[in-house]
């Protein structure tokens, strides 16, 4: 329980420094990157799970029918397919409360990653 604590605030801290450090998102993608921090599931770590979440869903976009059908990174190795699906499920519910269609771009401002880094 602690170190999820500690996670997610480290996330959070790294949520502020994308935002200063990175003002041309849109103000919807660090909404969507806060959201999400909150929300994480306790078994994954945060980068890990945004990573993963970042590249699948990216992938589903490009057409591949499901993020089980992707190849994850290793943070989600081993995972079961029932467990990737409900990733996939819980993802695509917040982006769509979010209102952010660009999903890859809220990914990366939660990673703090640039645009085609």
């Amino acid at each position: 329980m602690h170190q999820k604590i500690m996670e997610t605030r480290i996330i959070k801290t790294n949520l502020k420094a994308t935002e200063q450090n990175q003002p041309h998102f849109p103000p919807q993608v660090h909404a969507f990157a806060a959201h999400l921090a909150d929300r994480l599931p306790e078994e994954i770590y945060p980068q890990g799970f945004c990573n993963a979440a970042g590249w699948a869903l990216s992938d589903v976009k490009k057409g591949k029918s499901s993020m089980s059908q992707t190849s994850l990174p290793k943070e989600l190795e081993g995972l079961s397919k029932e467990k990737v699906a409900e990733i996939e499920s819980h993802l695509v519910q917040l982006a769509r409360a979010a209102g952010d269609e660009d999903i890859t771009a809220a990914m990366r401002a939660a990673l703090g990653r640039k645009p085609g880094n």
